[in-house]
């Protein structure tokens, strides 16, 4: 073997340890996926696949890949038929979506976390429709100041330690703070009767 081929082989060996492709169905059930190998590849497409995954046994991780998403596969010596989906590349298709240092999850419906480290601000966005649900039987605890913009219902008893102020009105059993009117109502230092 001349110097030259003795050079070129660790690169065909790798070559053929690891392909890129895209996905071309995916099964959410079983956690697999068929994916079709490019280039030199073009048309071969993987049997069902696993997707590999940050952890897989008490603590479970699943983010599946998209049809079409470029991803990278490896072939344990070499056998398609042992392949393993390992990771997914930005295309130009699906670029990063954001160059800011932030960190992002996003779908395809438009929700997103994100995280801003300069800016110390973690941001969660849905699209319309969307809804935010937790379940926390022991209670939730916020620490810092709160603003909600929108009608807040609650069901169950409130406390309050502090001062509470409404620019409006305030409504308790049907009688209003700030437009009711008192029965049995005499001059002097007579006590007036029960809101109306």
């Amino acid at each position: 073997m001349n110097a030259r081929a003795s050079a070129e082989e660790p690169e065909r060996q790798i070559g053929e340890l690891l392909k890129l492709g895209r996905v071309v169905s995916v099964d959410l059930i079983a956690g697999r996926c068929v994916v079709e190998l490019g280039d030199e590849d073009e048309g071969m497409q993987t049997a069902s696949i696993p997707i590999a995954t940050g952890r897989a046994g008490e603590t479970r991780v699943f983010c599946p890949p998209s049809v079409g998403e470029q991803v990278l596969v490896a072939l344990p010596e070499a056998d398609i038929e042992r392949a393993i989906l390992i990771g997914s590349l930005f295309s130009d298709d699906c670029p990063p979506p954001a160059a800011d240092g932030s960190t992002i999850i996003h779908w395809a419906d438009g929700a997103r976390i994100s995280y801003d480290p300069a800016g110390h601000s973690l941001g969660v966005q849905l699209p319309a429709g969307g809804t935010i649900n937790i379940t926390a039987d022991a209670g939730v605890s916020i620490v810092g100041p709160v603003s909600i913009q929108g009608a807040v219902t609650i069901e169950g008893d409130v406390g309050v330690t502090g001062k509470v102020e409404a620019s409006d009105d305030v409504v308790g059993g049907g009688k209003s703070l700030r437009g009711h009117k008192h029965t049995g109502v005499q001059g002097g230092g007579s006590q007036s009767g029960p809101p109306a």
